[in-house]
C-alpha cells in the first residue's frame, strides 16, 4: 500500500532515490560523471561495475525480507542441489533484471542518465501492486503460497 500512496503522491512531482540524503547526491553525481568521462574504456566499466555493486548493497539493505524469506521456502521444500541452484539463480535473475538492463544500456550508449521519474513513478506502482496481490493471496488462498517444487 506504501508503494501504491507514494506513486500517486508523486504523479506531478519531481522523484528520484530517496535512499541517498541531498548532500550526498551530488558526490555521486560528480563521481558518475568522472568515471563515464573517463578516456580509457576498461577504467570505465571498471568504475560501472562498482558503481552497480554499491548499488546493490544499499538495495539488498532495503529488501533484506525478501531473500530471507525466499531461501527459507526453498530450504523447506527438500530441494537436491541442482534444484536449489537453479530457484536461487532464478530469483537472483529477476532481482536483478533492472540492474542488468541499466547496466546493458549504460555500456551500449556508454553513459549514464539519471533515475527518471517515470521509471521511479512505476516501480513504485508495480511493486505496491505486486505487494498487495500476494497480501490478498495469503488472506484469501494461502495455500497458492505454498511453494511446493518437487
Amino acid at each position: 500500500m506504501v508503494n501504491i500512496y507514494k506513486y500517486i503522491k508523486e504523479t506531478n512531482q519531481e522523484v528520484g532515490c530517496d535512499v541517498t540524503k541531498e548532500k550526498h547526491k551530488g558526490k555521486i553525481i560528480k563521481w558518475i560523471k568522472k568515471i563515464t568521462n573517463e578516456k580509457k574504456f576498461i577504467i570505465a566499466v571498471l568504475g560501472i561495475m562498482v558503481l552497480a555493486i554499491l548499488v546493490n548493497i544499499l538495495e539488498l539493505l532495503c529488501s533484506l525480507g525478501l531473500p530471507v524469506v525466499f531461501t527459507q521456502v526453498l530450504a523447506l521444500n527438500d530441494l537436491n542441489a541442482v534444484q536449489y541452484g537453479f530457484y536461487l539463480g532464478l530469483y537472483i535473475l529477476f532481482f536483478l533484471l533492472d540492474d542488468i538492463l541499466i547496466f546493458a544500456i549504460a555500456m551500449k550508449t556508454l553513459t549514464i542518465k539519471g533515475i527518471s521519474n517515470k521509471y521511479t513513478k512505476y516501480s513504485h506502482l508495480i511493486g505496491g501492486i505486486i505487494m498487495l496481490a500476494i497480501g490478498l493471496l495469503m488472506v484469501l488462498k494461502p495455500e497458492w503460497l505454498m511453494f511446493n517444487f518437487n
